[in-house]
């Protein structure tokens, strides 16, 4: 049966994993090989960083899922603090991501799935990676032929694929002291003031930038005080004696973007002398919506995925 096939996913990001879940759930085998783990704090690994907010550049009213949650309501602009122009308060869910991953990880194992970790070579083409993917697993015993490969890698799809459509968003976020009451975001002309509270960890995210085609991973000092300026006024609760916040990281990380939006598609690639085959699942680009689209994407993979086993036996 085709649920019985070997997966391999490339990437441990919230998408990666999820899509291994999806997987599992409905009978495939999967392995994950990935660089980088939950519970890693490289600047290269997205998903631990992010606090979900949107940049909305005509005002909340114009947020996709205003129609879609509960309470929604545009504030007036005589409610909301000085210098902000546009506002919304609506129920909502934070995640707190480290332990979210973490827990995703050990759904994977309850299903009997495998984690592996390890680097792929991002020159010579996707299918000299994922030769060299094979090799880690025979390295590990895994024997089973991988039937099919879910690439889930994000921004490293850039290099891999290589996909000239992919780049990255800068995010700069300050971590500081004290859970907030509330998720907090607060509209600039220009950009956006947040405040997201880590559930159980004592902390809260502030943030933050979304900077388009920045490679720079060091934290800017201006931009810095600027998001702890603007978010001042947000959350005062968080303030210490001194009315500052107490900072304990100033963090970067990259959303994965892609130009006409994330791929979630199979390809099927055939080495230049037409010898041997590799069928794909990609499932990358999904930008600063990696947590809110995980389920819709992987679910669609799986989708994708069936249909292409149950043409193929259709053939034999």
């Amino acid at each position: 049966m085709a649920r019985q096939k070997h997966i391999l996913v490339l990437g441990a990001g919230v998408i990666g994993l999820q899509t291994a879940i999806s997987l599992l759930e409905v009978g495939y085998r999967v392995t994950i090989l990935a660089e980088h783990l939950p519970g890693d704090d490289s600047v290269e690994y997205t998903s631990p960083w992010t606090g979900p907010h949107d940049f909305i550049p005509n005002g909340p009213a114009s947020l996709w899922y205003a129609p879609h949650v509960r309470n929604f309501k545009v504030l007036p602009k005589s409610d909301l603090p000085s210098p902000f122009v546009s506002g919304a308060i609506h129920d909502g869910i934070a995640i707190n991501t480290t332990p979210y991953l973490k827990s995703l990880v050990g759904r994977i194992r309850s299903l009997g799935g495998s984690i592996i970790r390890g680097e792929l070579p991002t020159t010579g083409g996707l299918l000299h990676a994922l030769d060299a993917a094979e090799s880690i697993l025979h390295s590990h015993q895994i024997t089973k032929p991988v039937s099919l490969v879910v690439n889930a890698t994000g921004l490293g799809a850039c290099h891999l694929v290589p996909d000239s459509s992919v780049f990255p968003i800068r995010g700069q976020t300050v971590t500081v002291k004290i859970e907030a009451k509330h998720i907090t975001t607060m509209f600039y002309p220009d950009a956006n003031a947040s405040i997201t509270p880590r559930a159980g960890s004592g902390v809260s995210v502030l943030g933050s930038t979304y900077e388009i085609g920045n490679w720079d991973r060091e934290p800017d000092p201006e931009v810095t005080k600027t998001i702890l300026r603007r978010c001042k006024p947000l959350a005062p609760e968080l303030l210490n004696k001194d009315g500052e916040f107490d900072v304990v990281s100033v963090n970067v990380a990259f959303r994965p973007g892609r130009k006409g939006g994330p791929r979630v598609e199979i390809e099927e690639m055939k080495s230049e002398d037409g010898q041997s085959k590799r069928v794909v699942c990609h499932a990358y680009g999904h930008a600063g919506g990696g947590f809110q689209n995980s389920f819709g994407s992987a679910s669609k993979a799986v989708g994708l995925i069936d249909d292409w086993f149950s043409e193929r036996d259709l053939k034999l």
